[in-house]
């Protein structure tokens, strides 16, 4: 808390960065970019689809519309639970471990979460399978990617440029969730509509064979 104390009061006697200041100055350009490109990542990982869309997912999973919505509460408990855990986590394990561990439990559990959705039909194991994976992505999440950014933001940055650093990371965090969720279900439409192009291709070549 003293050192704290002591960086506010020396930054009182430092101007504060501009938005030109911290865009044109290499120094403060290359943790900007590091920032920028760690909030993206976070977005892009498709959070967000999956917590606005995450009943839909459950109901394409083959559950019905009560088991989907408490899959939907099971899933934001747990992402409130890991939250709180990696705040003790990022101190033992280090916030580079956390946040490709993160990322990497994430790219392999959608694509096992694609494959149980392509055989959803199968056995019933399959929808419940599907909410274990949807709800471990979450927990990916919430152990790195979710917090881990934000540190990085006020850690790259002197007290002095923080404000504006903050203010980039944040309105370029909340632009990549905006852009994920109102892509979201155009994409699902442009992949059903895909696979329904295929199946009419697979049985007119049938028909003429």
């Amino acid at each position: 808390m003293g050192e704290m104390r002591n960086e506010a009061e020396a930054s009182k006697l430092v101007p504060s960065v501009s938005l030109r200041e911290i865009t044109m100055n290499p120094t403060l350009r290359i943790p900007l970019v590091i920032s920028v490109m760690m909030m993206v990542a976070q977005q892009l990982s498709g959070i967000n689809a999956v917590i606005f869309f995450s009943t839909e997912i459950y109901k394409s999973a083959g559950l019905n519309t009560d088991a989907a919505l408490q899959a939907t509460i099971a899933m934001g408990a747990m992402n409130v639970l890991m939250t709180f855990a990696s705040l003790v986590m990022v101190e033992k394990f280090g916030r580079k471990t956390l946040m490709l561990v993160g990322l990497s439990g994430m790219l392999v559990d959608v694509f096992l979460l694609f494959i149980c959705l392509l055989y959803k039909n199968s056995h019933v194991v399959v929808g419940y399978l599907s909410i274990f994976l949807v709800i471990f992505f979450v927990v990916m999440f919430a152990t790195g990617p979710g917090s881990i950014p934000w540190f990085f933001v006020t850690e790259l940055f002197a007290q002095n440029a923080r404000p504006t650093a903050s203010s980039i990371a944040v309105a370029v965090n909340w632009t990549a969730a905006f852009i994920v969720g109102i892509g979201f279900l155009p994409l699902k439409e442009v992949r059903r509509c895909g696979i329904a192009l295929n199946t009419s291709i697979h049985h007119l070549t049938l028909s003429h064979s």
